[in-house]
Order: structure tokens, then sequence, then C-alpha cells
């Protein structure tokens, strides 16, 4: 589930193999698109968007391809980009993709960290892919997240906390290429086992959810992403165990952190010149908390 350009909401369908897609009105209500929903390659259960929202990219636990989709800036309608949808040779599953912060390329991890990333370029004008030369790249990841300045690709082993490796990998971006390569350092070691990644809107900080040797989550730990050299350092107060929250989504000022819990949301306070974390009360209370979206 994601929501493109602060106004449309759009919701994978894995049984259905296509995707949902509604318009956020001024009062939080949602209406359906028209032609919602939206047919896809089947098995799509994860999706995301370039940072300007024009093209919607769908993957999945058990889709051999990416479909692409132009998002019309005004009405929300999907129209799939030529070629749609785009296979590889070297692409088994597509679980987890990334953007990087300049929307020129599209990173595909693949379930388990053995297998390698499948990159592509974005054509700018209609959104269509073009795997990029080298590719598939041995990263050693398969949960990929592209910081803002389109700099730099993050990863970690796979989203299972099951796999023992306690690091977290940085990947410089050669922008002209997109083939990524590791920065000085990397990988990062960890003190626990990461299973979730979250950029701070301002790419400095990262924050992993971390998990115990049964995959369950015990902490978050926090790191401030070097913009010059990519490496990372952990920030003080880390990791934080008050409140071992996983799965969170920072609001588009990057000021609240959104964590789903047993009973709703818990919401954290992040200090965005040094990064701590804290809890604001009072939490917020639904039935139902995922999946889940962030809009302001």
């Amino acid at each position: 589930m994601l929501i493109a350009n602060g106004q449309f909401l759009y919701v994978p369908m894995p049984g259905f193999s296509g995707v949902a897609g509604y318009t956020i009105g001024s009062d939080n209500s949602l209406t359906q698109i028209s032609g919602s929903p939206f047919s896809a390659a089947a098995g799509g259960d994860t999706v995301v968007t370039d940072p300007a929202g024009r093209f919607l990219f769908v993957g999945g636990q058990f889709s051999s391809s990416i479909s692409v989709y132009q998002i019309s800036p005004t009405t929300g309608v999907l129209t799939s980009a030529p070629g749609s949808p785009f296979r590889s040779f070297n692409l088994g599953i597509s679980s987890n993709l990334a953007v990087d912060g300049t929307g020129k390329f599209l990173y595909v991890g693949q379930s388990f960290s053995t297998s390698p990333v499948v990159a592509f370029s974005i054509n700018q004008t209609n959104g269509a892919l073009t795997e990029l030369s080298g590719s598939p790249f041995a990263l050693g990841a398969s949960v990929l997240q592209g910081d803002p300045s389109g700099k730099f690709l993050l990863g970690i082993a796979d989203n299972t906390g099951t796999s023992g490796d306690k690091h977290i990998s940085v990947f410089s971006i050669n922008q002209t290429t997109g083939a990524p390569s590791a920065v000085s350092g990397s990988p990062f070691a960890t003190v626990s086992v990461p299973f979730a990644l979250a950029m701070h809107p301002s790419g400095s900080f990262v924050y992993a959810s971390m998990a115990d040797s049964n995959g369950i989550a015990t902490a978050m730990e926090g790191y401030q992403l070097n913009p010059t050299s990519g490496s990372l350092t952990a920030l003080s107060g880390s990791p934080f165990t008050a409140f071992p929250f996983a799965n969170c989504q920072f609001d588009q000022s990057g000021a609240f952190d959104f964590c789903p819990s047993s009973t709703g949301f818990s919401v954290l306070g992040v200090d965005t010149t040094t990064g701590a974390l804290s809890l604001v009360p009072p939490a917020l209370t639904t039935t139902n908390n995922f999946p889940f979206a962030v809009t302001d």
C-alpha cells in the first residue's frame, strides 16, 4: 500500500493480480478511481513509485516480472507503460522494489540475500524499463532502500529477521550507469539482525527494525548517513529498546514515525537534528492497522 502525490492511494491485490486505486478526499474519505482495480502481472503484492509520482511499479513474491504504469496527475488513473510487464532472464522473484532518489533507476530484490539484485533504468518519459549493463548485481541483500539524494542504495539480507546477518550494506550509485558499488566500510555492523529499513525524509538518518533469533522484533536501531561517503554512524541512544517497533513509516515532514502495534499505532517523535526517537502519547487506536500508508 502506498500514497502517490499526496492524493492517490494504491493497494496491491495478490489474489486478484491487480492494483486497486483510490482518490483521497479533503475529509480523508476514499473514492475508487475509475477503472480500478487495474490489472497487473501475476502475484503482484508490492508497489513503489518514482519520487515525482509519475510512475507506479508493481512486483511480488511470486512474480517474475514488473508491471509499470503511468499515473495520471489529475485522476490517478493507471495506464500501462509501453512493453509492460517487463521481464528479465535474471529475474525470478520481484519481492522488493526500490527506486533511487532521482527516479532514474529501479532495483529489484529477490527474497534471499544469495539472489542477485536486478536493476533497470527508467525511461523518464513513459516509465519503460531497460535492464542495466552489468545486472544482476551480487549485493548480498534482498531488502533495498534508496536515499532521497539518489547517491546511495541501502540493503539488508532479508525481511524475516532470521538470517543471522547483523549488517546494513550501503552502495554508491553511479549516476550515469546506475551500477551500485559498496562504499568504504560497507557492510556496517549492527547490534541485532535487521529486517526492515526506514529512511528519514531528510536523508540524514536511517532506522532499522531489529529481531532476535526467532524473528521477533526487539528494538529499533538508528544511524546517521554521511551524505558524502555513505558511511553509517550509530545515533546517540541507539539501539532504542524502550519501543521495539517494526515496519514504521514517516510522515512527509519527518517529524513523526508511525508504527503498527497490537491496538493500533504508536507514534514516535523524531529530533530532526540528532535523529533521536521519543514516544509521543497518546497512541492511536484502530482495529485494522496493516498494511498502512502515511500522508499529510
